[in-house]
């Protein structure tokens, strides 16, 4: 099945084809590049039916089709013409990257009697088109009348009308060439992460933090990734897998021990952003930094597994979930604060000991271990719950490394 054939058997079609003929009066049809019609008739005239029962007048109107859309793809533009010396059309060529498919053929409708932009069809009909005009005369007279600027301006609304079509064909096609390169580009981080993955497994038990992350996050966010890029539009398929590979480039490629509260707040909200992107209004956040802590230092990826803990017990709820990440100074001390409005059972509470397996838990443990070594016993953890508020303080050294 050819381009035009598809396109005049679509949906898209047939309503346009009917807002066409409602609005101008006019009948319209797809032509193939044969000459031949490709599309169903809608509310047509008879005369156009009576056609197809004589076989040398159908090959005549077939045969006139072609010819006169081939002359318009030549010329670049509409072409009139009038066939038995009583029948006059219109077809607006239909091409798309220079190949001609066929053309849009308006008509017929009677029209004044002599005008050199309207081409004679000479196509030696003889008796039989004759015969066909007589039997069919009061047919058409019931054809519309059209004056030749009414004809012209009909015409052009269906140039404009093709002309749109191709445009959206075009950037469909191109919209199809995107989605290819990022299904492109999704199954090359999946290799990424494979293989980042494959590496974890070879370290030793003492490596960074970030390294241990939960992996079965990235797989879930690239998953709901692939299927935006099938299903929507490009800006929020662009603005997940730039989030993913943002977060990956800054947490998981830089062993930096320390980073600056900007970066811990930008690693934290890309991770938001994301979850926002998988999980919608179920994740709603909001974080406080003011403006002066932005330089100071803090271990990297400290809050990171605690609001991973809180946005897991957020999401679990069906709606109304909210996030606060908070940086506050007192006295020598920076106070970051993680609080959510989830509703945890006993056993969801944060743990103060790793287990033995992958986890956030884990996470959080080794957080409390990479405190112990820097801070000594000069930071803080504190974990409460009030009027369905759950609240996580840390609170460290602003100097740094304390001297405990």
């Amino acid at each position: 099945m050819t381009e035009i054939e598809k396109w005049a058997q679509s949906e898209e079609f047939k309503h346009m084809q009917g807002v066409f003929q409602k609005v101008t009066k006019v009948s319209c049809r797809l032509i193939d590049y044969k000459g031949k019609c490709v599309s169903e008739i809608k509310n047509d005239v008879p005369i156009v039916q009576k056609a197809g029962e004589w076989q040398e007048i159908e090959k005549a109107f077939e045969q006139a089709a072609r010819e006169y859309s081939v002359q318009a793809v030549t010329d670049g533009k509409i072409r009139l013409y009038r066939l038995f010396e009583t029948l006059t059309f219109f077809v607006v060529p239909l091409a798309v990257d220079g190949m001609y498919l066929g053309a849009l053929q308006g008509g017929p409708v009677r029209t004044e009697k002599a005008s050199f932009e309207i081409s004679e069809a000479d196509l030696n009909g003889g008796k039989k088109a004759e015969t066909f005009c007589q039997v069919h005369e009061a047919l058409i007279a019931d054809l519309p009348l059209l004056s030749l600027d009414q004809l012209k301006s009909t015409a052009s609304m269906a140039q404009m009308w093709i002309g749109k079509r191709v445009a959206l064909g075009r950037k469909l096609s191109e919209q199809n060439q995107r989605d290819e390169q990022r299904t492109a580009i999704i199954e090359q981080q999946y290799k990424k992460i494979e293989a980042f993955e494959r590496r974890i497994h070879q370290k030793p038990e003492q490596q960074h933090l970030e390294d241990q992350l939960n992996m079965h996050f990235w797989f879930n966010s690239l998953t709901s990734a692939a299927n935006l890029a099938i299903i929507e539009g490009a800006m929020r398929t662009n603005e997940m897998i730039t989030l993913i590979s943002d977060f990956l480039r800054d947490t998981l490629f830089d062993h930096e021990r320390f980073w600056s509260i900007a970066k811990e707040t930008e690693a934290i909200e890309c991770y938001l952003r994301i979850q926002g992107v998988r999980f919608g209004d179920r994740v709603q956040y909001k974080i406080d930094v003011p403006r002066s802590m932005m330089k100071l230092c803090v271990p990297k990826m400290m809050l990171m597994p605690f609001v991973e803990f809180s946005t897991v017990e957020v999401i679990n709820q069906e709606a109304g979930g909210q996030i606060l990440v908070k940086f506050s100074k007192e006295s020598s001390h920076i106070v970051c604060e993680v609080q959510d409005n989830a509703k945890r059972q006993i056993a969801s509470k944060i743990p103060s000991e790793p287990k033995k397996h992958y986890s956030i838990e884990k996470n959080i443990g080794r957080v409390r271990d990479q405190l112990g070594q820097i801070y000594g016993t000069g930071y803080h953890i504190v974990n409460t719950e009030k009027d369905g508020v759950n609240d996580l303080l840390i609170s460290i050294p602003e100097s740094g490394v304390s001297h405990v």
